[in-house]
């Protein structure tokens, strides 16, 4: 059986209105995965951990929340109830670093405010 070469090129995934789920999908993994993988380098090593933060993340986006609040129920939901004043400074990341290291990127490509919703939980920094 000979694999035939497919018709989808980059173009063609950008533009066409039948990719409009996949290209939001790949957003929000463009944006879950480094917060995951942040806060994962914090943890203890558990296989699979990774990938089950970066889904929960990708649901809350996909809920509407902004991604200051993903961040910080992300933080809460694995990190100790201190995580603002870390016992080993060297290696955690407090909620402010962690912004502003994950949003530099995006605001050249995701419109300010298009993760925002209404009942999203109000970050404390």
């Amino acid at each position: 059986m000979v694999r035939s070469k497919t018709s989808i090129d980059k173009n063609r995934f950008q533009q066409d209105p039948a990719f409009v789920t996949q290209r939001q999908y790949s957003e929000w993994l463009q944006i879950a995965s480094p917060i995951a993988s942040k806060i994962y380098r914090q943890l203890p090593r558990q296989k699979g951990l990774q990938q089950k933060m970066t889904g929960q993340v990708m649901r809350w986006l996909k809920q509407g929340y902004s991604v200051y609040a993903a961040t910080e129920l992300l933080m809460q939901a694995y990190l100790s109830p201190q995580w603002e004043e870390p016992a080993n400074a060297s290696t955690a990341t407090t909620l402010a670093q962690l912004v502003t290291l994950l949003s530099a990127p995006w605001q050249q490509k995701i419109p300010p405010g298009i993760f925002a919703h209404p009942t999203a939980i109000p970050l404390r920094i």
